[in-house]
């Protein structure tokens, strides 16, 4: 559940003055962004600045941040503008990939899948336009245009250059959407898949899911990496990237304990719910067995169980009233939803005061 923000989150978020009537009134830029994209210009006038073969790179620390963040914002808007009026109430928070708030899981499990197609589709079609201005002015060498030649990483103030690392910015922010793991649209996408394919699975078995896709590729990744690695080293070949695949692996493991805490934290939060809803089951059962064995002494006529109006109803799912309490307001709940969700807060306040 994520109605707790944490405090730490909050300071280090900042929220601009933004236009509302574009639903931007609900960005925010994250200080993790602003980090990264200072320290890529950092790094790359360190590198500028330590051999004459790299002079060209002062240029790239002022163009390559420029790049960065127009591709971040073409794909938030393209994110936004897919999910429609339901945007309004989205709220994004601006991180070194994109939107790093899981706020989308409040949408339906469509829009769901709007949103992380859009946030794809628009970082792919902006990569393919720089590749496509690339191989209209690059010039042809003699011994003809390669994809290679294409994708040499360019500097400088030129049509080309800003191309050239615009294909790069946006291979990458693609790339690295591709794991399944939060804050990246794959997850996005599993998530809306599952609320479309299988509407009846709780968000504790979907999180069950995302650990055990998590940890499944992580395992997969450090396999190929440490393989790369030790072929490398045999070989005498640099292997700095391959090590950057182990920190994705780790990454991906630590984010497969998190979704399992997640999923373990909400079956224990249902649990006493649905045990009460069977309790009261089977009372109403018991009640109405011996009441049909001695039927009515008045009437001499048997009893009649009364109709399943009347029978307790199964427990609510805490996250869709959630989800529905986001998308309608609150005056779109029924008295039963609204008391499912307080008790739902006492139980998790509670269980925080007292922890085991």
């Amino acid at each position: 559940m994520n109605e707790y923000r944490p405090k730490l989150a909050e300071l280090l978020t900042w929220r601009g003055a933004f236009p509302a009537r574009w639903g931007l009134h609900h960005l925010s830029i994250h200080l993790s962004a602003l980090i990264a994209i200072a320290l890529t210009s950092i790094v790359l006038l360190i590198l500028a600045s330590s051999s004459v073969a790299n002079a060209e790179l002062r240029t790239a620390a002022i163009t390559l941040p420029v790049v960065w963040v127009f591709s971040l914002s073409i794909r938030i808007v393209a994110q936004r503008l897919a999910i429609g009026a339901r945007g309004d109430q989205l709220e994004i928070v601006v991180g070194p990939a994109g939107n790093i708030s899981n706020d989308y899981e409040n949408l339906s499990g469509p829009n769901m899948l709007s949103y992380a197609v859009a946030g794809q589709s628009a970082t792919l079609l902006v990569g393919l336009l720089g590749l496509l201005i690339l191989a209209a002015i690059a010039p042809t060498p003699a011994t003809g245009l390669t994809l290679a030649a294409l994708l040499d990483f360019q500097s400088g103030w030129s049509s080309h250059a800003w191309a050239s690392q615009t294909v790069w910015v946006n291979v990458f922010l693609f790339a690295i959407h591709l794991l399944p793991a939060a804050p990246f649209d794959t997850r996005a996408l599993i998530v809306g898949w599952c609320h479309v394919s299988q509407p009846n699975w709780t968000s504790a078995r979907i999180s069950r899911l995302l650990a055990a896709t998590a940890s499944h590729l992580a395992v997969g990744i450090a396999g190929f990496a440490l393989a790369m690695i030790a072929t490398r080293l045999a070989a005498h070949e640099p292997v700095v990237i391959w090590y950057a695949f182990l920190l994705v692996s780790v990454y991906l493991l630590s984010v497969s304990q998190f979704e399992s805490f997640q999923a373990q934290q909400e079956e224990e939060l249902s649990e006493p719910l649905t045990r009460s809803w069977r309790r009261s089951v089977q009372a109403s059962l018991n009640l109405q067995r011996s009441s049909a064995s001695y039927g009515d002494p008045d009437t001499d006529e048997a009893y009649t169980p009364p109709d399943n109006d009347f029978l307790p109803h199964p427990p609510l799912d805490v996250d869709e009233i959630l989800r529905k309490l986001h998308r309608e307001g609150q005056e779109a709940l029924s008295v039963r939803e609204k008391d499912a969700l307080l008790n739902a807060s006492r139980q998790l306040q509670a269980r925080r005061q007292n922890p085991r």
